[in-house]
């Protein structure tokens, strides 16, 4: 049964909806109201009033009367048809903090960016970046995806120790990152099983090698729940969160907090998801534009 989310965040709403996300991605079965009621140790009409809206937006499905499941297969999130409600939602709940407020708000470069020689993306997010990490004090990156590989082109660090040893240009295989996982199950399993037939050239690592039926397994984990995680794979003692960029096309990025395992905080997703939501909000207009 999953373990009730201590309660750190001023953002309550957001500490509800993920502790029953979170209910839900410990359990390939159908959980009750009655069950997610006790499991969250939130009132049945609380827990009830939030699972409609996160079915609403497509991250939790009825399976028979009073009963919830996590979508088999979940539309894009953030698709454009999406974005206006769930960009109000998010003005809601940051007007409830005023540290997060202030890091979510857009970088005041974008009327710029068309005419940058970078990709819009790096020079929209280099804000977004160094507003996360003043946040919550570790250090947070950018990644595209190339041919197999997630590469960090964009790494904020955090004079924290231990110090990670993320950085620019670092290339790595999808499966060894957070990003790279989520990417993957966003792909679908013909894509994740075409993935591994060609990730011979990854044998060598000696980084937590992952089986082929443990790529399938973390990648579709991670698009159910709508971010990724890695521990350890990378660096030891450090893990990762981190969730996707989109464009009209699909995902292109990757946005990521590493931190040593015993501070990172799983709520951070919430976090991330406010700020790439915005970021392919600005992308998707600047594509229409």
């Amino acid at each position: 049964m999953a373990k009730r989310l201590p309660r750190q965040s001023s953002i309550q709403v957001l500490d509800r909806a993920m502790s029953l996300l979170d209910a839900l991605t410990h359990t390939d079965q159908p959980l009750s109201l009655k069950t997610l009621s006790l499991t969250t140790q939130l009132n049945r009409s609380t827990a009830c009033r939030i699972l409609d809206a996160l079915q609403r937006h497509g991250y939790v499905e009825k399976a028979g009367t009073g009963f919830y499941r996590l979508p088999e297969i979940k539309t894009n999130p953030l698709n454009m048809r999406s974005i206006p409600e769930m960009a109000e939602d998010l003005t809601a709940i940051t007007s409830v903090n005023d540290k997060l407020e202030q890091s979510i708000a857009l970088p005041e470069c974008v009327d710029s960016c068309i005419h940058s020689p970078e990709p819009i993306i790096e020079v929209l997010a280099m804000d977004t970046l160094v507003r996360v990490r003043d946040a919550i004090n570790e250090t947070v990156s950018l990644a595209r995806f190339d041919n197999g590989d997630v590469i960090f082109t964009r790494c904020v660090g955090s004079q924290r120790v231990p110090v990670t040893e993320i950085s620019e240009g670092m290339r790595l295989p999808l499966h060894l990152t957070a990003c790279g996982k989520l990417w993957l199950g966003e792909q679908g399993i013909e894509i994740t099983l075409e993935y591994n037939v060609q990730r011979g050239k990854f044998a060598a690592s000696t980084l937590n090698f992952i089986e082929e039926e443990n790529i399938l397994h973390e990648s579709r984990r991670a698009f159910k729940r709508g971010y990724g995680n890695e521990s350890e794979e990378t660096q030891p003692g450090i893990a990762s969160i981190a969730t996707l960029i989109y464009d009209r096309s699909g995902p292109i990025a990757g946005l990521s907090i590493h931190a040593p395992i015993a501070r990172l905080d799983q709520r951070w997703a919430a976090v991330l998801k406010a700020h790439t939501l915005l970021l392919t909000q600005q992308l998707c207009l600047q594509q229409a534009a």
